[in-house]
């Protein structure tokens, strides 16, 4: 039989195990969540199609054109629209900064695009 004090300390062992075994559990689970949703980020994040943001800019293909007003990726009505709209909205002519960094950006990421499917030929040739 168990003295008076050593029940105490035997109840208090028993609580102590069973908090550190959910402890362990619940740590574990968080863990596992965690890489989970890391591994769903990492699989969004590859599953880039022309419509979503690139580093250029960080603004969609469709977005750029709509922007430079331009219904297909034709360069002399790229820079002709880009510099229209960029002297437009000078600050000087009582226009936006920041209008004037979409523009750059829009500018940026048709550039981008346009470069993508100037290499795309030079790529397939490599192979």
């Amino acid at each position: 039989m168990l003295s008076k004090n050593a029940l105490p300390i035997s109840f208090f062992r028993i609580l102590y195990q069973g908090v550190k075994i959910i402890y362990k559990s619940v740590h574990k689970s968080i863990l596992e969540e965690v890489e989970l949703s890391r591994e769903a980020a990492r699989i969004r994040y590859q599953e880039t199609s022309n419509e979503s943001p690139t580093v250029a800019g960080d603004i969609s293909l469709s977005e750029a054109m709509q922007i430079l007003n331009i219904r297909e990726l034709d360069a002399s009505q790229i820079e002709e629209n880009f510099k229209f709209l960029f002297e437009s909205n000078e600050k000087s002519n009582g226009g936006s900064f920041y209008l004037q960094s979409k523009i750059v950006r829009a500018k940026q990421r048709v550039d981008a695009e346009i470069k993508k499917q100037l290499d795309a030929p030079l790529v397939r040739k490599l192979s």
